[in-house]
């Protein structure tokens, strides 16, 4: 099997291999998923299974011939031909994963104005370009064909609906999509902390300090 590209040699760091990269994705996200939902009571296993979804398809494009001639450095360019974010998106919204193919779209944008959006109609959260949308659509399912030899369909979950504020689960499923795709490449290159391990949040601590701050301030006066 040919081995796909997800990013290139750079220096002295060898590619790395489209199948490495999305497991890196999918555990680094789904860690973060998982101690976020820990806090939710709305979250039904919304967050996990978007997280799960988006991490697996968000650079699928990047399997495409003209890209991966590009990861391969057989042709020199600045960037992808071929929008690597717009063959994710558009199955997962054929897999009525709407959380996940968001995201999926944002990961390097940002998230969009919903509204704006609604009015596309079909081509909503699609590349603006009919021609690369209709170019994506004919490469689809050769795409998936090379993605799910690599990452296992069977592994894909059903997406359940979030019952709290869409705004924050959105802000809370790109975050950890994004950070997970940032981290995983930065570590690619060697670029990646010493440690991610994140400090003890000493809740109790700090809220004693807080009160004996405001206790400090405050005077004689009616205002306190």
């Amino acid at each position: 099997m040919m081995e796909y590209l997800a990013h290139s040699k750079k220096g002295d760091f060898p590619a790395q291999t489209y199948a490495d990269h999305v497991k890196g994705v999918r555990k680094r996200a789904e860690r973060y998923a998982a101690e976020l939902d820990a806090y939710s009571l709305k979250d039904n296993g919304a967050l996990p299974h978007a997280v799960r979804n988006g991490a697996d398809f968000h650079d699928m494009g990047k399997l495409d011939a003209q890209n991966q001639a590009v990861l391969r450095d057989e042709v020199k360019a600045e960037h992808l031909p071929v929008n690597h974010v717009d063959a994710g998106t558009e199955e997962l919204i054929r897999r009525n994963y709407l959380y996940s193919a968001v995201a999926v779209y944002s990961h390097h944008r940002g998230l969009p104005d919903m509204a704006e959006e609604e009015v596309k109609g079909e081509a909503a959260f699609r590349d603006t370009n009919p021609s690369v949308r209709a170019y994506v659509d004919e490469s689809l399912p050769e795409l998936v064909r090379r993605h799910e030899a690599l990452i296992p369909a069977e592994k894909n979950v059903e997406e359940t609906e979030y019952g709290g504020d869409q705004g924050v689960f959105f802000r809370l499923l790109l975050s950890c999509l994004a950070d997970a795709d940032h981290s995983d490449t930065a570590a690619a290159y060697g670029q990646e902390p010493g440690c991610e391990k994140i400090p003890a949040l000493r809740a109790e601590e700090r809220l004693a300090a807080l009160d004996r701050y405001v206790n400090e301030m405050r005077g004689d006066g009616e205002r306190r």
